[in-house]
């Protein structure tokens, strides 16, 4: 008995081993390139970012959110990014709020364009309409800062690297903006809050959860919190 015990630790310790060799291999994530956090295209000064591009654009957030600064990468091989991040800290050192501006424009030498036309839904932002999306999350129990790779994980790294504790359940917006007719280039805000304050947890909230009724109203309060503080206009050329 004992035996085959150890024989099948072994067999799902290889299988394992096997998934995880295949997964890395596989990844797309490792052709994302390490950030770069100098000589970036956006500029902060007094509560507002200028980014140029296809679509110059201002944003901002209100005052209680701190600037961490930006950092540049290429995504997957594919895109030029450039992130832009703000906090707002609670009084434990964690992230209470958190939004993240990037502009992602996809390589010359790549045939694609962004599609979003399977959004849940889109909102008007001042004269920006975006593609919208949001929902209650939480970390992944093994990629605790996001996929590798990813640029949802060099921002958390980022954000960590400041300092700051990322929480461990979250409300989520994701909103993107076309500002070129090739679609070739994306105006993207994600902005994320911890979700301990509202009183419920993922579980409570996720289908099938105790409190799953409640989730329309903590996502929509925060995708109205968002439209009501960040700010969004054209910039001259």
């Amino acid at each position: 008995m004992k035996k085959a015990i150890l024989s099948g630790v072994a067999i799902l310790a290889i299988g394992a081993g096997i998934w995880a060799a295949y997964d890395y291999l596989t990844d797309i994530g490792r052709k994302t390139t390490a950030p770069q956090f100098t000589s970036l295209a956006g500029s902060y000064d007094d509560g507002m970012l200028v980014r140029p591009g296809g679509q110059p654009v201002r944003v901002g957030f209100p005052p209680d959110y701190t600037y961490l600064g930006g950092q540049t990468f290429v995504l997957y091989g594919r895109m030029d990014v450039e992130q832009h991040i703000f906090v707002v800290p609670n009084t434990d050192g964690g992230v209470q709020s958190a939004g993240i501006v990037q502009i992602e424009t996809v390589r010359p030498d790549v045939d694609w364009q962004y599609d979003y036309s399977n959004a849940p839904f889109t909102a008007q932002i001042g004269d920006f309409d975006f593609f919208a999306d949001v929902y209650v999350g939480k970390r992944h129990p093994i990629y605790r800062n996001g996929r590798p790779g990813s640029d949802w994980n060099l921002a958390l790294k980022f954000i960590k690297s400041n300092g700051f504790v990322i929480p461990s359940e979250y409300v989520f917006a994701h909103l993107v903006h076309l500002p070129t007719q090739d679609r070739r280039e994306e105006i993207l805000v994600s902005f994320f809050d911890d979700l301990a304050p509202t009183g419920y947890t993922f579980d409570d909230l996720k289908a099938g959860g105790a409190q799953a009724d409640k989730e329309p109203d903590v996502t929509q309060a925060h995708l109205t919190k968002f439209k009501d503080m960040f700010w969004i206009e054209h910039a001259p050329d």
